[in-house]
């Protein structure tokens, strides 16, 4: 377990509040590209920013991105409370409870942003990748079936989506072709990263 007394926090804070906020979205973006850039072996990629959309080019192919975490938790108002309350926080691991609720519901919240994107950009995206960022603590509990049957059905409008997460210190991407035409099958690429955030 790992204790932080609030003037830890708070002397902290400043750099993690705009990590967290709306105005560090393009720094976190950037921070997932680079982690499934080293994951998928494409360190010497050219990469450019999307005007506006989609949210990067890499060696010209679309790459478009979204977080996926829990619908209730609200990554900045949770961080301000801890710091609100004074107290002393401790970082415990979350109950085995959260990882039943991921294995119940966490493919149902990829699908959902996949979903959201898909609705948003519609045909726009078709030659697009969907870079998901699995920020869940269990990731590996999700039910990748369940998720890859959705995609199988609905066939979203992108290439591929891809999915990374972090388990026990590694870097793990599962991608899904989308493309009805291509003969491709779900595939998974695991590197152990040194800078997980």
């Amino acid at each position: 377990m790992t204790v932080f007394a609030c003037d830890d926090l708070l002397a902290r804070a400043p750099s993690d509040i705009d990590w967290f906020a709306n105005a560090g979205k393009a720094r976190r973006e950037r921070w997932i590209l680079d982690q499934w850039l080293e994951v998928t072996g494409q360190t010497r990629a050219f990469i450019r920013r999307g005007d506006p959309a989609p949210d990067f080019l890499v060696d010209g192919r679309p790459v478009e991105i979204a977080e996926v975490f829990p619908p209730q938790r609200k990554r900045n108002k949770n961080f301000l409370k801890l710091l609100s309350d004074g107290a002393v926080i401790a970082r415990i691991p979350p109950r085995a409870g959260h990882r039943d609720l991921v294995r119940r519901q966490g493919h149902q919240w990829l699908i959902d942003i996949v979903q959201k994107k898909s609705d948003r950009y519609r045909t726009t995206s078709r030659n697009w990748i969907l870079l998901l960022y699995c920020n869940l603590q269990w990731a590996d509990a999700v039910d990748w079936r369940a998720f890859n049957d959705y995609l199988a059905q609905t066939h979203p409008h992108f290439a591929r989506i891809d999915v990374l997460h972090f388990h026990q210190h590694s870097g793990l991407v599962r991608m899904f072709p989308v493309d009805t035409e291509a003969d491709e099958q779900p595939a998974e690429r695991a590197v152990a990263l040194g800078g997980v955030r």
